[in-house]
């Protein structure tokens, strides 16, 4: 009995030591995604079966996964953001990954939500009207941008989903932005002749090749070179910026199917079957469904069919 005690005060000291973090503007926390596999679950108060229980949730609910246990995991309900403690038995993890920064495009800034009426601003799937809502964000929300396609920008939120939101609901926000902690790149060059350097310059000493597709994570910017950790090597260095792109990539981890439509809201036809290890870009996601690249057709995968690179 004192052992189980001693666990369950060591999830809590963990869990609390999370939750008292200071909290960058920049989403930089990584993101785990769950669903509960039990024909129900007990969500707890604490971790421990004798604890209050404070809701039941059914098969299928989707959760973010907030501290990541053993035997407990304290998760949040996608659906009514309940928080509390779920026995890992009754659950399963759907999707891992650093954010979406892993899955899109260069970061150009942030903005914040405006609305002449207050009402919330809708974050869609694609850059239209005719695209489905994915959420509603709230006046001052905080966003950061990756592009613009005429009328529509797209966005990630501090939660890991890519969106659309119309551009005109968006304005530029002043504060301070930190350079992003989890931002990754990969090397894209012919042949292994990506060299990297140990000064920000094509005159400073060479200290070895990367391989195309090998991945590092981008730790600042010197205008015309990366400053990037290489976990293979341990080490840091410079290298050009035509040759990395700090852009994520995701992989099939299994068959998949590209869909016209979202399947999880309709009965929709399969566009492609994507075979193990094809790549795609994920242009929007909500944690369960991507809307992804592949070639040049646009459509949806489930995200448990992928991997994430990073």
């Amino acid at each position: 009995m004192k052992r189980t005690l001693c666990v369950l005060c060591l999830l809590l000291a963990l869990a609390l030591t999370f939750g008292t973090m200071a909290v960058s503007e920049a989403p930089l926390s990584p993101v785990i995604y769950g669903k509960v596999t039990a024909a129900s679950a007990s969500l707890y108060e604490l971790p421990g079966e004798y604890r209050k229980v404070t809701t039941v949730l059914a098969s299928g609910a989707q959760l973010y996964v907030e501290f990541e246990g053993t035997t407990w995991h304290k998760v949040k309900t996608v659906q009514g953001g309940y928080v509390g403690w779920l026995k890992a038995s009754d659950m399963s993890i759907t999707t891992r990954g650093y954010s979406a920064l892993t899955y899109g495009s260069n970061i150009t800034g942030t903005k914040s939500v405006i609305s002449q009426s207050g009402q919330a601003a809708a974050l869609r799937w694609g850059p239209g009207q005719e695209y489905d809502v994915m959420t509603e964000l709230p006046v001052n929300t905080v966003v950061w941008v990756f592009d613009t396609s005429g009328d529509w920008t797209r966005v990630l939120l501090n939660d890991g989903r890519i969106g659309y939101v119309h551009t005109t609901l968006l304005k530029t926000y002043n504060s301070k932005v930190t350079f992003p902690d989890n931002l990754y790149g990969y090397v894209q060059v012919t042949g292994n002749s990506a060299i990297y350097r140990n000064g920000p310059s094509y005159s400073s000493k060479s200290l070895g090749t990367l391989s195309s597709g090998d991945v590092v994570q981008i730790k600042a910017d010197n205008t015309y070179f990366w400053y990037f950790f290489n976990p293979a090597k341990n080490s840091y260095a410079y290298i050009s910026r035509d040759i990395l792109s700090p852009e994520g990539i995701n992989r099939t981890a299994v068959q998949a199917e590209l869909y016209y439509d979202n399947p999880y809201l309709y009965m929709t036809d399969v566009l492609r079957t994507l075979q193990p290890g094809q790549v795609v870009k994920v242009l929007a996601n909500d944690g369960y469904i991507s809307r992804v690249q592949f070639d040049n057709v646009i459509g949806y995968v489930v995200n448990d069919t992928l991997v994430i690179h990073h």
